[in-house]
């Protein structure tokens, strides 16, 4: 295929970093909660709040990673940095080394993510021209790449975790980062990306700062940031302290930046940003539920036999999401394009609440599955999950696209880098929160039934929907008012709405 036709070189190798890179992340997320409660008897509470607490510095750390590679090490070079921590840590994972093991593995999981996620996708844009046309079909492959790590470590790990050995798996999770390390560095080799991605401030790593060189104090505050996260996983009670304070920090200072600015027009467009802001973390504490009260849930209380076999819990928690990601993206991109053809597609606000009543779906009906699980005494049919992962993917869809392009198109230019990394901030509050949602399901030690177990996430499912439908009803009333601060500027046809 002739260049201007087919895509860069560099895309194939990004497109299986990432995909591997994800492969490391989703396999670690899916069987987290569980290898804690059964291979190490932590307990369910403690268990949620450390897959909560993960989650959430995955999310932080490309805030402080993405800085590092802009002013210090460039793109490629934090890409293959952040591969070798990663990698790093999934070996410490595999060793039986216990909790304090796993602490260290996450954290430095953790920091590892901070420099390759910020960067990868940086890296995909730079091989394009802005008005190249191949961007956006670029970052659609590049996009669906990340699913299918999704469902490798679904089918893959999860099988080997559950039904072999734990360990096994995050060797298996290790040898995945190691081909993707592998591959971009040949990537790397072989001249395929960008040249400004391999602009690195030598000046800087050179310059001697007090005692050492700029080199030396990036090794040292990678060691300290592991360390800090390693502290903060293994005490619950900093860590909620830690959050709490950057989130609040965070709102407020997105406020003041709104009413600080020049004109009327932009002070809205924040004000509306911050809104979206919000609304996500309620959205991202229910969705990110999926890895900690479902996972658990689905394990004790959802009848998983299939044609004689027991499919793996985590199988449930990673592959149907991606999947209907996969299908259901382009069906949602038609129903806009069509809408917006008869001139009734939704506002991106309006977007934005049917997100929230997919949400409010999706845990009424894992209540209900729950429900019947106690009230019969017996594992619920494995529907009720399936189907709660499908209504709660097309909330993603709904929210999570929409969000990112939202924010690209309103924020002012001088915050426009501020506000992207707050909304995914938004991601990182969320993912905690729901780790906090799932500590409240409280179980007796040892063996318990179905109906004691089924009882206690019906509450929780329960309680989720009556939040969200406080939360739904809240918006509903300042719709309008969003609407107004949104303004006529901000076009009602997202066209990035589902291609990234």
């Amino acid at each position: 295929m002739a260049k201007q036709q087919g895509h860069p070189k560099g895309l194939i190798f990004l497109f299986l970093t990432e995909m591997w890179e994800r492969f490391s992340f989703y396999g670690i997320s899916g069987i987290l909660v569980l290898y804690l409660t059964k291979a190490l008897n932590v307990s369910a509470t403690d268990a949620s709040l450390i897959s909560g607490a993960y989650m959430a510095f995955t999310f932080l750390a490309p805030i402080l990673g993405g800085w590092v590679a802009d002013k210090l090490i460039g793109y490629t070079w934090s890409v293959i940095i952040g591969g070798i921590i990663i990698f790093a840590g999934n070996v410490i994972l595999a060793l039986p080394t216990g909790i304090e093991g796993v602490y260290l593995g996450l954290a430095t999981v953790a920091i590892g993510t901070g420099f390759l996620k910020s960067t990868v996708s940086v890296l995909v844009g730079q091989l394009y021209t802005k008005d190249d046309n191949r961007r956006d079909s670029a970052y659609t492959i590049f996009y669906m790449g990340i699913n299918l790590g999704s469902i490798l470590a679904g089918l893959i790990i999860s099988y080997v975790a559950e039904m072999i050995n734990w360990h096994y798996a995050f060797v298996l999770i290790a040898i995945g980062m190691g081909f993707g390390l592998a591959i971009f560095i040949t990537g790397y080799k072989k001249g395929v990306y960008s040249e400004t991605s391999n602009i690195v401030n030598q000046a800087n790593l050179k310059r001697k700062i007090l005692l050492f060189n700029g080199a030396i104090w990036l090794i040292i505050g990678t060691i300290l940031c592991i360390t800090l996260i390693f502290i903060l996983l293994s005490s619950p009670g900093n860590t909620k302290i830690v959050i709490t304070a950057i989130s609040i920090g965070m709102l407020l200072y997105i406020a003041i930046l709104a009413f600080r600015c020049d004109t009327k027009q932009e002070r809205n467009q924040v004000l509306s940003i911050l809104i979206f802001i919000i609304t996500a973390v309620f959205f991202w504490s229910l969705y990110k539920q999926m890895f900690n009260s479902m996972a658990l849930f689905i394990d004790k209380d959802i009848d998983r036999s299939f044609m004689g076999n027991v499919i793996p819990t985590g199988m449930f928690v990673l592959v149907p999401n991606s999947i209907f990601i996969i299908l259901l993206a382009s069906v949602f991109a038609k129903i806009w394009m069509v809408l917006e053809s008869k001139g009734k597609n939704p506002s991106s606000p309006t977007k934005f609440l049917i997100g929230l009543l997919f949400t409010l779906a999706s845990f009424s009906v894992l209540s209900f599955g729950a429900y019947l699980a106690q009230s019969s005494g017996q594992p619920s049919s494995m529907f009720w999950p399936i189907f709660g992962i499908f209504l709660l993917t097309c909330a993603e869809l709904c929210i999570s696209p929409v969000g990112l392009s939202i924010v690209s198109k309103m924020a002012p230019e001088k915050f426009a880098a501020f506000l992207m990394g707050s909304w995914f901030l938004a991601s990182s509050i969320g993912s905690y929160i729901s780790g906090l949602l799932s500590s409240l399901v409280t179980l007796p030690k040892g063996e318990i039934t179905v109906a004691i177990s089924s009882e206690a996430y019906f509450s929780l499912f329960s309680k989720c929907s009556i939040g969200m439908a406080i939360m739904i009803t809240v918006y509903t009333i300042f719709l309008p008012l969003i609407k107004k601060l949104t303004g006529d500027k901000l076009p009602h046809q997202i066209k990035e709405d589902i291609e990234h």
